[in-house]
């Protein structure tokens, strides 16, 4: 074997070498591509089982790996999963191209087999949804939003194909920058203790918009959370006929600013008449008053969600069966979590979107916090039904309407008082606690508050998780954002440019009068040094003291510590 450069590494079935400046590898998402495998080999064997009942046999499937960097994915996919004609390798990054070849050989496949691509992965995809032979699976596994690649994505599939997503832009799809998610995916997230839930379904419903403009309608198989990114496996079928009845698997999500009760909102339903003719019914609106009716905080509105169940409750039972082999747990590395993953899947209720926070509705009050299984339990008691959420360890998941849920916290404030002087008397807890439970809670621990998935451990966190940097290679001249120049052409404007401004003109000064708007803290930080700083420490002190004394006053701090804080300062 010849001397290779650069970093090797083996993962599964592949060893694969790279130059981490020219080509983006994380090896946090291992968890990602063995549930990949899993999911494509189910799906591959589904379509087995489909061309048998239709008397016909299975020739094999396609996949595009839409954006490859160093093609350990594709590699794995060839080597692992079994019955698969071609595997099409792209990326736009020619550097990337140029490994993946060597990759290839490095690993002895063929590359009339595996076909490294270097193109824009929409002009691919784009390239076949004419053709009368399609992809059977798309992944896309972005650095970033995959937002830009979901339309073309939905059109490159065969009729019921499998399309693979995976977002790493959480912090868009969160709510930290609401804006510029409805930019990327037309939807509006809410701050809460959901908010993860929510980033699935707001993606689910982007692929459904898309999906529904080709007369394609979806079924999610698998949507999950994990570490810092959402990955998703849909199937896409041509459909007209359904696509009619689309909007009433979305809609709207409206929830309180002050107490954060939810209130998810289909914008129609269908039902079936005498004859079996469908028939489209339209929500009526408002369905939620501008007011919250806990606690008098204003309602806000999100979306629109995906409001249908996010897992297909059959597949992924089968998944489970698929890791109880014994040739899975040498296959995964991170075998003990998807099976935790999955498990936890397997129980969730379908038809109850989003979740609460247990310790977070206990919170608002003020109340001690009651364990997870007595909560649980709770929520029994009242006739309704409770589940997990694999997105996070304390979630309650329930068709428990939201009089139910604060009739519980109203209850447990009965045997467990909260400190009323720790409750502003217009705060949201004081105002649900004033009410009187309307329901009888018994919060005795019931064994089917325990869920059979706590035998196995449920969330195990990969050390060292997290997104990586971009890989800081050239950047051919098509980008993926159309603004990036070659680096020839780059070099050549910073030529230019030092040539025009050989003495360019330094910053000017701040101003006296953003000086002055500066905190005295900060200005003596910036300003002064060790010695300066003693000297005018009496001063500093008074001015610390006058500010900090508002800023404890408006928070009603306690006033020992503040007389503590004095004593200190003097």
């Amino acid at each position: 074997m010849e001397e290779t450069e650069g970093k090797t590494l083996t993962e599964g079935k592949a060893t694969v070498i790279y130059e981490e400046k020219h080509v983006f590898y994380n090896p946090i998402q291992e968890f990602n591509r063995d549930l990949s495998i899993l999911m494509i080999k189910m799906y591959n064997e589904q379509l087995k089982i489909e061309a048998e009942q239709n008397g016909k046999s299975h020739p094999g499937i396609d996949i595009l790996e839409a954006l490859s960097a160093t093609g350990l994915r594709s590699i794995r996919y060839w080597k692992e999963i079994p019955n698969i004609n071609k595997i099409i390798v792209n990326d736009l990054e020619p550097t990337a191209v140029e490994t993946i070849k060597k990759n290839l050989e490095f690993n002895n496949i063929d590359i009339t087999k595996c076909i490294p691509n270097q193109g824009d992965c929409n002009d691919v995809m784009y390239g076949v949804r004419n053709a009368t032979k399609k992809f059977d699976v798309v992944d896309l596994d972005p650095y970033g939003t995959a937002s830009p690649f979901l339309d073309a994505a939905v059109q490159a599939l065969n009729h019921g194909g499998l399309l693979c997503v995976t977002c790493t832009d959480l912090a868009v799809l969160c709510a930290s920058h609401p804006e510029t998610c409805y930019a990327k995916y037309q939807a509006i997230p809410l701050k809460g203790e959901h908010c993860h839930e929510t980033a699935l379904r707001i993606v689910l419903n982007n692929i459904q918009s898309h999906a529904v403009r080709y007369k394609k309608t979806i079924e999610p198989l698998v949507s999950i959370y994990v570490d810092f990114y959402v990955r998703l496996f849909v199937r896409v079928y041509d459909n007209p006929h359904a696509t009619k009845s689309a909007f009433s698997r979305s809609g709207m999500l409206y929830q309180c600013g002050g107490c954060k009760t939810f209130w998810p909102s289909r914008f129609g339903e269908v039902t079936q008449d005498n004859k079996g003719n469908s028939k489209y019914k339209m929500t009526i609106g408002p369905t939620v008053p501008p007011k919250c009716e806990f606690c008098g905080s204003t309602v806000k509105m999100g979306g629109p969600l995906w409001l249908d169940p996010m897992h297909n409750v059959p597949w992924v039972k089968r998944a489970l069966q698929h890791l109880e082999q014994e040739e899975t747990k040498s296959m995964y590395k991170s075998h003990k979590r998807i099976k935790g993953l999955l498990s936890i899947c397997a129980e969730e209720l379908p038809g109850s979107p989003l979740y609460y926070n247990h310790s977070a509705l206990c919170n608002i009050a003020r109340l001690e916090t009651p364990s997870l299984i007595v909560f649980r339990s709770a929520v029994l008691s009242t006739g309704h039904k409770v589940s997990a959420s694999h997105c996070v360890p304390n979630a309650i998941k329930t068709n428990a309407p939201n009089t139910v849920i604060w009739d519980i916290i109203r209850a447990w404030n009965k045997l467990h008082p909260a400190k009323l002087a720790n409750l502003h008397p217009e705060s949201p807890g004081r105002k649900i606690l004033s009410v009187e439970p309307v329901i009888t809670v018994d919060f005795k621990e019931r064994s089917d508050a325990k869920f059979d998935s706590g035998k196995i451990p449920r969330f195990i966190k990969t050390p060292g998780g997290g997104p990586k940097a971009r890989a800081k290679g050239k950047r051919s001249r098509n980008s993926e954002d159309g603004n990036t120049p070659a680096p020839t052409e780059r070099a050549a404007r910073k030529r230019k440019t030092n040539s025009t401004t050989t003495n360019p003109s330094p910053l000017p000064p701040p101003t006296t009068e953003k000086v002055r708007k500066r905190s005295y803290v900060s200005f003596k930080i910036q300003r002064t040094n060790f010695s300066t700083w003693t000297t005018t420490r009496p001063y500093f002190f008074q001015r610390l003291n006058f500010n900090t004394s508002k800023l404890l006053f408006k928070s009603n701090c306690n006033f020992g510590i503040w007389n503590l804080f004095k004593r200190f300062l003097k």
